[in-house]
């Protein structure tokens, strides 16, 4: 019983982290956007690395609720 309360706290320690972690992807997107917007910065590899990041967002949040949340239905 202790072991399995043990690693539900780890569990939910790292779904915890993971989630934290998805908005500082977002703001990397964020942060390039503005660079191209306020023309500091212009390139095609740019213009492909602001989707790549935001659309990650929605992408990972999902998978990471997917991966984590299954063992607390046990």
């Amino acid at each position: 019983q202790r072991i399995s309360a043990r690693h539900n706290h780890q569990m939910m320690y790292r779904t915890l982290t993971a989630q934290m972690m998805l908005p500082l992807g977002y703001m990397v997107g964020a942060c390039l956007w503005m660079l191209d917007v306020t023309g500091v910065v212009h390139s095609r590899q740019l213009h492909q690395a602001i989707f790549i990041f935001t659309k990650h967002f929605a992408f990972v949040s999902p998978l990471i609720n997917m991966y984590y949340i299954p063992p607390y239905k046990r």
